[in-house]
């Protein structure tokens, strides 16, 4: 029967190798989890600040819209202006013409020379009021073209005031549209960081809840001695066989999580297998044989001096806890379970509880 204290190492072995590679970069995830909330920080106040600038500009360019409609109100009114004085321009020209055509008939400008003229048609109070007439025309439109070109120069005066703020309005409204987008890729970037951020908190909140799940197991389980009569396997080191024919495809070491996208560190190697039979590596005692979570089905083979060689995302398991393996021997099949998406084996070589690097101490091919 196998004994607790085993089974509390099977229990610190599969939880150290699930949450190793994450608990490795822990303190990294935590101080990257604050650069992410810094900078979070950051952008909000820089978003802050642009909503204060769009706020300042959108009055402004209220202020100027409101100006450009008063000037615009204006310049109708000088138009109407322009258009009366104008109206009242052409009837006194009228009527001036008509005087001018009154005198050429006489061919004479001066009354006497009119009077001596044609003395039996006009008294020489009418033909000077005609002069009178006629001067009075002539500066009356003198003073309707002083007028017009007063009221026309304040129009032009104010047509180029509202054309500049019309500008003004259009050079605001550019840059509010560039603070608009500006803005936009801020909120863009916070919510990338946030993503980031909660995938990170994701990562922590997944090692605590394993981490309290194993701790649960371990915490059921009372210590006791095992025994250690098994063959040495030290002597072997770099001479063991090989637990499968197949591919390394994930090394032992600093590797890229791809479900996080980050680096983290490896304490076993998986392989691409290329047969069915997955072997042990020397001969032991199997400490465990079972499913655990993350590796599936898994068989965990002791070996003297506290070496323990383990195999993970197991098929059809062939030996059971308790039972003694030879070097060779068939321990179960290959398989696709726990975390595995193809077929594959997860191995992994301990020294007490410090994983080591499978490939010093299995032969080369």
């Amino acid at each position: 029967m196998i004994n607790k204290s085993a089974k509390s190492l099977i229990f610190v072995f599969l939880f150290q190798a699930l949450l190793f590679s994450q608990n490795h970069d822990v303190d990294k995830i935590k101080k990257r989890l604050e650069e992410l909330r810094g900078k979070e920080l950051s952008e909000l106040e820089e978003i802050e600040r642009i909503d204060y600038e769009i706020f300042l500009i959108e009055r402004e360019i209220d202020g100027l819209k409101a100006k450009e409609k008063l000037f615009s109100e204006l310049l109708k009114n000088k138009e109407m202006e322009l258009k009366k004085i104008k109206e009242d321009f052409e009837k006194e020209e009228k009527k001036l013409k008509e005087v001018f055509s009154a005198i050429y008939m006489f061919k004479y400008i001066n009354p006497i020379q009119i009077f001596l003229s044609n003395p039996k048609n006009l008294t020489f109070s009418d033909i000077s009021r005609i002069i009178y007439l006629s001067n009075l025309r002539k500066d009356r439109i003198h003073q309707l073209n002083l007028a017009y070109r007063k009221v026309l120069s304040k129009e032009q005066e104010l047509k180029k005031a509202s054309e500049d703020y019309q500008k003004t309005i259009k050079s605001k409204e550019s840059k509010l549209s560039v603070l608009n987008l500006k803005r936009k890729e801020k909120k863009k970037i916070i919510e990338n960081l946030r993503k980031e951020k909660n995938r990170y908190i994701k990562i922590l909140e997944e090692i605590e809840k394993s981490s309290h799940k194993i701790t649960e197991k371990i915490q059921e389980i009372e210590p006791e001695k095992y025994s250690d009569n098994l063959t040495s396997i030290r002597e072997r080191k770099g001479l063991l066989p090989w637990p499968i024919k197949g591919k390394i495809i994930q090394r032992f070491g600093l590797i890229k999580n791809k479900k996080y996208n980050t680096v983290v560190k490896n304490i076993g190697i998986v392989l691409s297998p290329e047969e069915e039979e997955v072997r042990a590596i020397w001969w032991g005692k199997v400490i465990f044989a079972d499913y655990f979570e993350g590796y599936g089905n898994v068989v965990i083979i002791e070996h003297q001096d506290r070496i323990y060689s383990i195999y993970g995302y197991l098929g059809t398991i062939l030996v059971g806890k308790g039972e003694r393996v030879k070097m060779g021997q068939t321990i179960a099949k290959i398989g696709s379970t726990g975390l595995a998406e193809e077929k594959a084996l997860y191995f992994e070589i301990r020294e007490g509880n410090e994983p080591k690097n499978p490939l010093l101490w299995l032969s080369n091919k």
